[in-house]
């Protein structure tokens, strides 16, 4: 994980998700688009490059800013061609690239403390024949000896000991530029009302979320931006359901420190959506193993790029689309009980994120209890679906859930005028407050001027006014 209690849970953790990512992307190599080189050309030569990446980033240069005293990054290497043996590979920290850098660069950046960090088996990667790239793990820590008003760098170089196989030129190297952040900024407001946000990032960029603030708290106005979306496939020859991200989807994730760090170093929580894709499966018919199996890959997509959690949406999966659906071999059929386990396995591979839902389906009753934990210990929030409507008691569709954990009137703020109903009212933020809802839920957030639907809402929820920075965020890639 990116960020834990304690340095021995990052250690643990991320020897956790080395298998678990080597599953997901061996069951989903043409999909799950991890940063690692362009595969275009590969052939089976004995003709071979090794090259390095960090795994949420395409740069050789990244930040990283370490909350709480510790953190953990992923990197890859991986192979162009097939050397067809395997291959020995070093990573190592140069000071030399950082003192070559600084002067060719005019930075000045300081060297991290060698002391306060651990390459995965001391930077030592025995690679298996094959072009599936391979992660390795850098944890670091802070101490009084880390000064927070200096950026410090940590020069990486990949080698390759391994006679026949060369690095790529140009990306032997990461520069990983590091910041003492203190203790990760968190956008809750006293009123507890959590305000939700979904990004359709095909045609729309998150960073439009962190241009408005609370002018006396100083707090972002949104708690949440939901990345919108990815995929459930699913193999019909392994039987496994895998994920599936576009090119969109893919671009935000991997430039992380462009897209998704500045929502979070204002304490906004960034979580990637899960919903069909007009195939045979959804969140709603996977089996108990199965679903274990997509966790598994959830928090290893979760660790890879730093998120704060997984969202799911039952939507566009084909037993909606066809009355005649049969289950197909190796998936069950849809089911309330189903869907529970999945969000339920997915809390389990990630106690620290959160698990929420979007209140739409016929799969909604979870009403038991799975491995001693009720469906509101499980799924942090959930939230109705259908804009401009209401749907006062929808958490009681959710054993255990509390009225906080719910969002009873959705808009799609992409409407900025017609019928009242569609448009957020005074009246309808003073009962989701007064009422004891948790959750105001916002979808489809553009590069619009929002000072004064926003306004509105800091008045009602958080008893604060609205900044609008003026800055608006339209695609850029």
């Amino acid at each position: 994980m990116i960020f834990n209690s304690n340095m021995n849970s990052i250690v643990s953790a991320v020897a956790r998700l080395m298998p678990l990512l080597a599953v997901a992307m061996v069951a989903c190599s043409e999909e799950i688009q991890l940063p690692g080189g362009d595969t275009a050309g590969w052939n089976e030569t004995d003709r071979s490059f090794g090259y390095l990446r960090r795994a949420d980033a395409s740069a050789n240069v990244s930040t990283l800013d370490i909350y709480d005293g510790q953190a953990a990054v992923e990197f890859q290497f991986g192979l162009t061609g097939n050397p067809r043996k395997a291959v020995d590979v070093r990573l190592e920290v140069d000071p030399a690239l950082l003192e070559t850098y600084n002067k060719e660069q005019g930075t000045d950046y300081a060297l991290f403390p060698e002391q306060l960090l651990a390459i995965e088996e001391e930077g030592k990667l025995l690679v298996a024949p094959g072009k599936r790239p391979h992660p390795m793990a850098l944890t670091l820590r802070t101490d009084e000896s880390v000064d927070p008003a200096v950026e410090y760098a940590v020069p990486l170089r990949a080698v390759v000991e391994t006679p026949g196989v060369e690095m790529d030129e140009g990306a032997d190297w990461h520069l990983l530029v590091v910041r003492k952040a203190g203790t990760r900024p968190d956008a809750a407001k006293p009123s507890g009302v959590r305000t939700i946000v979904y990004v359709e990032v095909n045609d729309c960029s998150p960073l439009n979320a962190a241009q408005y603030t609370l002018k006396n708290s100083g707090k972002p106005i949104v708690d949440i931006v939901n990345i919108f979306a990815a995929n459930i496939n699913y193999d019909a020859v392994t039987r496994r359901a895998y994920i599936h991200m576009n090119e969109n989807v893919s671009h935000i994730l991997e430039n992380r420190d462009k897209y998704i760090a500045p929502l979070q170093r204002l304490g906004i929580k960034v979580c990637l959506s899960i919903l069909g894709n007009h195939t045979d499966v959804g969140p709603a018919n996977l089996s108990a193993a199965q679903a274990a199996d997509f966790a598994a890959q959830l928090r290893s997509v979760v660790d890879a790029y730093g998120l704060d959690g997984i969202d799911f949406d039952d939507e566009y999966a084909s037993y909606y689309e066809d009355s005649k659906w049969t289950a197909p071999d190796g998936l069950e059929a849809p089911s309330s009980a189903n869907y529970a386990r999945l969000c339920y396995e997915t809390k389990r591979a990630m106690p620290d994120k959160l698990v929420t839902v979007y209140h739409v389906g016929r799969y909604l009753d979870f009403n038991e209890r799975i491995g001693g934990m009720t469906p509101g210990d499980f799924v942090d929030y959930a939230y109705y679906s259908m804009y401009g409507n209401t749907l006062l008691d929808g958490w009681e569709n959710f054993l255990g859930m509390e009225k906080s954990q719910w969002g009873p009137f959705p808009y799609d703020i992409s409407i900025t005028s017609g019928p009242s109903n569609q448009i957020p009212s005074e009246l309808r933020m003073r009962q989701l407050r007064n009422d004891g809802y948790g959750v105001n839920l916002l979808y489809n957030m553009r590069p619009y001027d929002y000072t004064e639907m926003f306004g509105m809402m800091a008045d009602e929820l958080y008893d604060d006014e609205i900044l609008f920075t003026g800055e608006l965020f339209s695609k850029d890639w």
